[in-house]
């Protein structure tokens, strides 16, 4: 079995700005998915939600969850006619509400037009703990590494930011 390369790791959440949340459903504890915007540094995914959504409320509850990456800055030209033979890569672990400017100053790069929502008193910063990283890029080309492997300072995994 083929494995993906850590740089094919890297740039795919480098560029990420969207990923899609599982969490557990805190009523039922099914599993819920959900679609948010993302900045992506070497401490792991940021993600601005609200309380109101249901994504908040069963990470409130149950801080583990999942955010799947899908490689999308490739020309329509490079594209896999089927999307499952494109990249992708989840991570697993635990979400906390962090508190941060430096958080704040890595979302806000990537997503600009956030900034709205900080005037709202529902919304806060909530960062993933990447404990697994597992990533596909296309048949039997699989990976799954600790996400140390990844979220370190040997990487030149950066956020994307104009200082």
């Amino acid at each position: 079995m083929a494995s993906v390369e850590t740089d094919d790791i890297l740039q795919i959440l480098e560029h990420a700005s969207s990923a899609s949340l599982a969490t557990y459903h805190a009523k039922t504890s099914m599993p819920y998915v959900s679609l948010v915007n993302v900045a992506v540094d070497k401490q792991g995914p940021i993600i601005l939600i609200s309380d109101l959504a249901w994504h908040t409320k069963n990470l409130q509850v149950q801080p583990q969850g999942s955010l799947l990456f899908v490689e999308s800055q490739i020309s329509d030209t490079q594209k896999p006619k089927d999307p499952l033979e494109g990249k992708r890569v989840t991570l697993l672990g635990k979400f906390n509400q962090v508190d941060d400017k430096q958080v704040r100053q890595v979302y806000l790069t990537m997503h600009p037009d956030a900034q709205v929502f900080e005037r709202f008193t529902d919304f806060s910063y909530w960062r993933l703990q990447p404990q697994t990283i597992h990533a596909i890029a296309g048949f039997g080309a699989i990976t799954t590494l600790n996400a140390s492997q990844i979220f370190d300072k040997t990487h030149s995994l950066r956020p994307i930011i104009n200082n």
